[in-house]
């Protein structure tokens, strides 16, 4: 962010010294400071808003890893902390991220943003939607994320929050683009098993971003990371495609899950 306002600046400073003629240091200094006036407020929210990411959208992602012994390899993605009850939070997550080979996995391990662990226990999942939902009992610090279901329109600013490949709560920020049917290049991935429209988003990420939030301006949970879109030649994502709100709650309520869908 520091590095965008540094460039506005650079720019302001730049025209003044093109459109202006000879200007003294005090007079650039002057015109400088009553444009940062003008924009305190617009900086200010700015900042408002990447404190309220940082201090709280976090802190209802986290990472999972998923151990399956019998193959002898370990799954490693994201996940959403969406309900809880007076025992347990509930963490939504792709089914490709918990099962393989159509095994769950031996053991599930779940960090979030301080690095605290718990071990989660598997409930259901779907490869029709590519969900899946665990628990884990409430010994970590984390928050849930209220999921929004309203329309989201052409342009409007998405968020997403997640580990890929283990790498702490890496934000990403871009902007809707449509919902359509997507299909990834692997034709034998497990994600092709979804054929409903799905948000299809500007927002990049990376390899093993699989089960990150995407959030609107609200940070309010809109969608969960399943796919996107990746040149041969490099890690991180031209687009991003994630399951609809919509879709998780009909997940849910699919599953007789009795928390969200009540």
């Amino acid at each position: 962010m520091k590095k965008i306002y540094l460039f506005i600046i650079m720019i302001l400073i730049g025209f003044m010294l093109t459109s202006c003629g000879e200007k003294t240091y005090e007079s650039l200094y002057d015109d400088y400071q009553s444009y940062v006036d003008e924009q305190t407020q617009n900086y200010q929210s700015y900042i408002d808003f990447v404190n309220q990411l940082s201090n709280t959208a976090v802190k209802s992602v986290v990472s999972i890893e998923a151990s399956f012994l019998t193959y002898g390899i370990q799954n490693l993605g994201s996940g959403a902390v969406i309900d809880e009850d007076d025992q347990f939070y509930y963490v939504l997550t792709n089914s490709h991220v918990v099962i393989y080979n159509e095994t769950v996995a031996n053991q599930y391990v779940v960090r979030n943003y301080l690095n605290e662990s718990a071990t989660a226990t598997y409930m259901f999942s779907d490869e029709n939607y590519d969900l899946a939902l665990l628990k884990i009992a409430k010994t970590i610090e984390v928050t849930c994320f209220e999921i929004d279901t309203s329309t989201i329109m052409l342009n409007d600013s998405l968020i997403v929050i997640g580990y890929p490949n283990g790498q702490n709560h890496a934000i990403t920020m871009g902007y809707f683009i449509e919902e359509n049917r997507v299909v990834v290049d692997d034709q034998t991935s497990l994600v092709n098993r979804v054929t409903f429209n799905v948000i299809v988003s500007s927002v990049p990420v990376k390899s093993g971003s699989s089960g990150s939030a995407i959030l609107n301006e609200d940070l309010k949970l809109v969608g969960l990371i399943f796919a996107g879109r990746f040149q041969t030649t490099t890690s991180i994502s031209t687009h991003s495609y994630a399951i609809p709100a919509q879709k998780i709650l009909e997940f849910l309520l699919s599953e007789g899950y009795g928390g969200l869908s009540s």
